[in-house]
């Protein structure tokens, strides 16, 4: 969702998941990079990355579910459950590596929009829809239903869950309001979507977009009705909440495991050479700043994170897969 914090357009996100590990990374402008081949025979994209940015993954680095770059372009992503993507003949980039190829190259919204068309994302796993921010405060949803490409630029209200933008604000209109938070296991994503709606709605100047999207959010261990990727309803639940600040170039987040709130400056990075690549964990108990606490990044936190997602939802992957995903981001140069 996007909300005016102080002046500010900010672009909420919560994201709910199985699980909440993940790493947030520094990652280098003037890069060359490939992308990862969704499926075997299918072209890949190439391309040296422009800007550098902030990112939140948890399939491996390079394969982020939200980030910033050093311009404030800012994207996340939901999953999409009417969603399908278009063939894609021009080198396929996957739903994920397709935000982090974004903040590669684009400095604006209006910009990604103009050049949707050179690479629209495939599927490794699931469909997404994206929503995104930039500095100048211009955003949009991009979603892709039959494999055409719906663009929401500046849409107010702008929010989504995981129907499509067009039926969730029909939806929203068409319904009475909903008196407080029913059971997970009642909150489809209409109704979901319809309670971010409500809070925008009975939005004041005292509240703070971490606070809206935290009543929005599904608590830890209560059951989910999405059927996501597993073969068994898992229990999704709220992993993170972050915020993104495209003009001030920030990002305040918290986890469901540690409410304290963590800012990340990218006013302060250098971009400048792959030497500097730093991570940070997700998790953590940090409070206020946390630029002092990111470290030099080392490929084995990439394993960590990469072998506890993909080995939970499947069991096709082979090591020499795993291996390779782990080691992408040490080809770059």
């Amino acid at each position: 969702m996007i909300i005016d914090e102080n002046k500010e357009k900010v672009l909420g996100f919560n994201y709910d998941f199985y699980y909440h590990h993940g790493l947030i990374t520094v990652n280098q402008r003037q890069l060359n990079k490939t992308s990862i081949p969704v499926e075997v025979g299918l072209s890949t994209a190439t391309w040296v990355s422009k800007y550098g940015s902030i990112t939140f993954s948890q399939f491996g680095v390079e394969l982020p579910s939200a980030g910033m770059n050093e311009k404030g372009l800012s994207i996340v992503m939901l999953f999409h459950e009417e969603g399908q993507f278009p063939d894609n003949q021009n080198g396929s980039i996957s739903e994920l590596q397709w935000i982090q190829f974004q903040l590669d190259n684009y400095a604006t919204v209006e910009e990604v929009i103009s050049n949707l068309h050179l690479h629209t994302p495939s599927a490794s796993f699931y469909c997404l829809h994206y929503s995104m921010l930039d500095a100048f405060g211009n955003s949009a949803i991009i979603e892709f239903i039959e494999g055409e490409a719906s663009i929401y630029f500046n849409e107010s209200p702008h929010i989504i869950s995981n129907t499509s933008y067009k039926a969730s604000i029909n939806y929203a209109l068409a319904k009475e309001k909903i008196e407080g938070k029913t059971n997970n296991d009642e909150l489809t994503s209409l109704n979901r979507f319809m309670m971010g709606y409500q809070e925008m709605m009975d939005y004041s100047e005292e509240d703070t977009a971490i606070h809206i999207l935290q009543k929005c959010s599904l608590p830890e261990k209560n059951q989910s009705i999405w059927q996501w990727i597993g073969q068994e309803i898992p229990q999704t639940y709220t992993a993170w909440t972050i915020t993104f600040r495209p003009e001030s170039k920030k990002i305040i987040y918290t986890t469901c495991s540690d409410k304290n709130e963590k800012i990340i400056d990218l006013n302060v990075l250098d971009f400048e050479t792959i030497f500097n690549r730093s991570s940070l964990d997700v998790n953590n108990s940090f409070k206020g700043d946390v630029m002092n606490k990111f470290h030099k990044y080392d490929y084995q936190e990439n394993k960590k994170i990469i072998r506890k997602s993909y080995q939970q939802l499947t069991d096709e992957l082979t090591e020499d897969f795993l291996t390779e995903l782990t080691h992408y981001p040490d080809n770059f140069h």
